[in-house]
């Protein structure tokens, strides 16, 4: 998959002609979901938000850090999610350090009592 390849128009003739959803709905939803969860401000505590720069979808995640708690990931040469993949399957070295600080991440937020 090449970053770019897929573009919005290419994305919405494919809703039109495959489920028969027009661009002013597909916008409304997004409007709708970006107002639900927060777009890419998302309200909460204790997220972290891990991107692949090689990721096509990268440039629609959290690329800043909302707040100190909820800190941004962004591993060099990773693909979308790759570092969900079982450890024995991953094998660039910048992917396994990702997993192991998402685990480390997580097991420190644990720790914490409200």
């Amino acid at each position: 998959f090449v970053q770019g390849y897929n573009n919005l128009s290419s994305s919405l003739a494919m809703c039109e002609s495959l489920f028969g959803i027009d661009a002013d709905t597909v916008a409304a939803q997004i409007d709708a979901s970006n107002a639900y969860y927060g777009g890419n401000k998302p309200a909460g505590s204790r997220i972290l938000f891990p991107n692949g720069n090689v990721d096509p979808w990268h440039g629609l995640g959290v690329l800043e850090a909302p707040r100190e708690s909820e800190p941004v990931m962004m591993i060099d040469g990773a693909s979308h999610h790759f570092w969900t993949h079982i450890k024995d399957e991953i094998t660039q070295p910048q992917v396994q350090q990702a997993k192991e600080d998402i685990q480390k991440q997580v097991v420190a937020w644990l720790a914490e009592s409200d």
